[in-house]
């Protein structure tokens, strides 16, 4: 009998016969990817509004613009020391710096070292957008080397590329590491199943050079990659176990060895500005010795492989000596891992709180706890509920792929799947084995449909596939963040009434903080960005969230969180004080319904959940209680600091705000066809506050009224009762001098007698 023929992929049939339609598939993905992402240019209605500089919407984005500005209008320096963050101590700040680098080196380049600021920002979105198509790249290439076949390798990116956690990390107008992250793990991936693809070593450096510089990269690029490197380390075991080609344990080693060394001078540059070694939150040498740990593992198991052919002394003190310095890497890490989990517990709590890491099943509204499909079908279409079939087709070998591809699928598809199930900030990367898996679960199902190319077939797939991602509509619609907008302005108003100076990056504090002027930010955490980019003022809590928090004094989010809650007024003083704040910030919209679960507290205390059915849809409705309505938070948002004296014996009482003066509310101001009323955003100031000589005994009761003037011309009565013997203090002067708002008067009534006052100057607030 003749040798039996090896059966060829299913999915290499036939390739040839794609080329042509191929192009057109390849130009339709192309501008179905490109459009998505610059939607928000083309039809925005604020391209009607022309701020004094190009204006984001994404928090994010902001620091990453503060930071490429600087890059590259100072002759390309890195960025290593932030004074506005964990102010007044200033901090290291936790991102690697690559990213922000290379996106301010098109600009640096063209305008031979003098940017300016417009050229700077377009030309890193554009370059942006390149890391984006990189990956598409990379992934395409990755699966036509497999499959043979240019539709599948089209189609698999653009799977990837159109899913929601994808558009929303690369779109023009969002500048976000992860564009840059997914581009370098779709590039080691193919690294990888190049060099596993061979029978034999090749030449060290065509091995080792290409991974070893991907590894080298997520550090550089993010700090947090220890988790993309894990699903890759993965990987290349199953691979091997699968392949049996053991001789690939010794070219791993190498790989994760040298990755350590181009690691080292990053580690070494945040020692010399944190004076610590081992730190999870930025690369350190915590990173350093955990590539070298990975490196040590498979030299162990390229040593015991070796055994089973070759057994000599030397072979065994190999393997004594690798157990030996394994065991003290691990013991070195153990400790700064075990902070890191401390501290991305935190950080998760903080996420899962402000929705960024619950269950793409599970949502939580309070006390009501309810299974959702909405962010699975939200973020991969109805594409989503048949990764199931699809992985387990892969996975029992009925779709024919390489065991290169096999093995990063399937260990992938495990690792991110699981951590989305329960972390959905981790279902960016899974997009990447999710695209490739269902366009290889499409091709296979058209395969066993016709054995030939048939356009009324293509055109039938092509609109179920488009029925199926019908939930992705929601990916084309442009985003009219008006409120921020309308804060703008506030943020330039908070710049100038501050006029700090020495905030810029890479400038250091004072060494005697006592003596550092008391002018940061009291503000929402989700503001920090913003106003550390457009108002250049240091602030309490920032995006970061528990990054900066202890083991130092430093506790910005928990006490920027206990600020808005209270109810005492004393508190938040002292709050204030305590981070040398002058200004509070209050925008409208905020998500002060998160803040008790921050502080460990029952958010029931203080909302009121049920559940609704609008359009059809069911929400969750929350209804502030009295203990919210008399917070810090409502009292300066909504009452302007004065005192409710409602007769309602249900409603709640509190009095006024002595020591926070409204110094700014923002206009109301039309972006296209939308008006946005004024007081979006509110920025008060703290006083001492002046105290009026009221006549009587300290247990007469008093009742105060003053006419507050804002610039708006929205006036407001600022009311205060209580005893004399608490003093009558009051925010605002009776004189027009500084442009802030002012009291045209005050009216006390005491026991029946009314007393006027009209001279409080500003400098009595003091």
């Amino acid at each position: 009998m003749g040798k039996k023929k090896h059966k060829k992929s299913e999915i290499a049939v036939k390739s040839n016969s794609w080329s042509i339609h191929a192009i057109v598939l390849l130009v339709l993905s192309s501008g179905i990817l490109v459009y998505q992402r610059i939607m928000q240019v083309l039809y925005t209605q604020l391209a009607t509004f022309e701020p004094k500089t190009l204006f984001f919407w994404d928090p994010d984005t902001c620091y990453h613009v503060r930071r490429i500005l600087y890059i590259a209008q100072h002759n390309m320096k890195f960025t290593f020391f932030d004074p506005l963050l964990a102010y007044p101590e200033g901090a290291v700040p936790v991102w690697s710096p690559l990213y922000d680098w290379l996106l301010a080196l098109p600009s640096f380049i063209i305008s031979f070292g003098h940017p300016s600021e417009r050229l700077a920002l377009i030309s890193a979105d554009i370059l942006n957008l390149v890391f984006a198509f990189g990956q598409f790249f990379f992934i395409g290439l990755l699966v036509y080397k497999v499959c043979k076949s240019s539709a599948v390798a089209i189609l698999s990116a653009l799977l990837v590329g159109i899913t929601g956690p994808e558009v929303r990390s690369a779109n023009f107008g969002i500048l976000d590491h992860d564009s840059l992250v997914l581009l370098i793990f779709a590039a080691a991936l193919y690294c990888k199943h190049i060099l596993a693809n061979k029978d034999k070593p090749g030449t060290v450096a065509r091995d080792i050079l290409p991974s070893a510089i991907c590894n080298a990269l997520f550090f550089w690029t993010w700090p947090g990659s220890y988790l993309y490197l894990a699903v890759i380390a993965a990987s290349d075991l199953f691979m091997i176990i699968l392949n049996r080609k053991t001789w690939l344990f010794k070219r791993l080693a190498m790989i994760y060895s040298v990755s350590a060394v181009m690691v080292m001078p990053l580690a070494w540059i945040h020692y010399l500005f944190s004076r610590e070694l081992f730190r999870f939150e930025y690369v350190s040498f915590l990173a350093v010795f955990f590539l070298l740990a990975t490196g040590l593992f498979f030299y162990l198991l390229n040593i015991i492989t070796g055994l089973r052919t070759r057994y000599s002394a030397k072979s065994i003190i190999n393997l004594i000596l690798c157990i030996l310095f394994l065991a003290v890497i691990l013991y070195f890490m153990f400790v700064p891992f075990k902070s890191g989990a401390e501290y991305a517990a935190a950080q998760n709590k903080w996420l899962s709180i402000i929705k960024e890491s619950e269950s793409l099943l599970y949502q939580r509204e309070g006390t009501i706890d309810r299974f959702t499909t909405a962010k699975v079908t939200d973020g991969f279409g109805y594409l989503a509920w048949f990764f199931p079939v699809a992985f387990l087709i892969v996975a029992i070998r009925k779709i024919k792929i390489s065991l290169e591809l096999y093995s990063i699928l399937i260990v992938s598809s495990i690792f991110f799947l699981s951590l989305s199930l329960f972390q959905m900030k981790y279902a960016m990367p899974f997009c990447v084995p999710f695209g490739i898996i269902i366009a290889l679960f499409i091709h296979y199902l058209y395969n066993r449909v016709t054995r030939q190319f048939s356009i009324s077939w293509a055109i039938l797939f092509g609109a179920i596939l488009i029925i199926l991602l019908i939930p992705l509509e929601s990916l084309f619609a442009t985003y009219e963040s008006y409120e921020l907008y309308a804060s703008y302005q506030g943020y330039l108003w908070l710049k100038s009434d501050a006029s700090l100076t020495d905030m810029q990056i890479n400038t250091y504090p004072v060494k005697d903080t006592s003596k550092a002027l008391p002018v940061s930010v009291m503000a929402p955490w989700d503001q920090g960005h913003y106003l550390h980019h457009y108002a250049e003022m240091p602030t309490v809590a920032d995006n970061f969230g528990y990054i900066y928090t202890s083991p130092s004094s430093w506790n910005g989010l928990s006490d920027m969180a206990a600020f808005f809650l209270t109810s005492d007024e004393d508190k938040a003083v002292n709050i204030m004080k305590k981070y040398k704040s002058t200004y509070v910030v209050v925008p409208k919209l905020f998500g002060i319904f998160q803040y008790p679960d921050l502080l460990g507290e029952n958010s029931n205390e203080y909302f009121e959940y049920q559940y609704i059915i609008e359009n059809g849809a069911r929400k969750v409705l929350r209804s502030a209680k009295n203990t919210m309505l008399n917070s810090m938070a409502m009292r300066l948002n909504e009452f302007y600091g004065s005192a409710n004296m409602t007769q309602n014996k249900n409603g709640p009482k509190f009095k006024a705000l002595k020591h926070f003066r409204l110094v700014y509310e923002s206009p109301s101001i039309v972006i296209g066809t939308h008006e946005v009323p004024a007081g979006a955003l509110k920025i008060y100031k703290m006083v001492k506050g002046a105290v009026l000589p009221v006549p009587g005994n300290g247990d007469d009761y008093y009742k105060l009224e003053g006419l507050i003037v804002k610039k708006t011309g929205m006036n407001f009565n600022y009311r205060q009762n209580g005893y004399l013997r608490e003093g009558v203090v009051v925010p605002y002067p009776t004189e027009k001098t500084d442009g802030y708002a002012y009291a045209q008067y005050y009216k006390v009534e005491v026991s029946g007698q009314f007393y006027e006052f009209n001279t409080v100057r500003a400098m009595d607030l003091q």
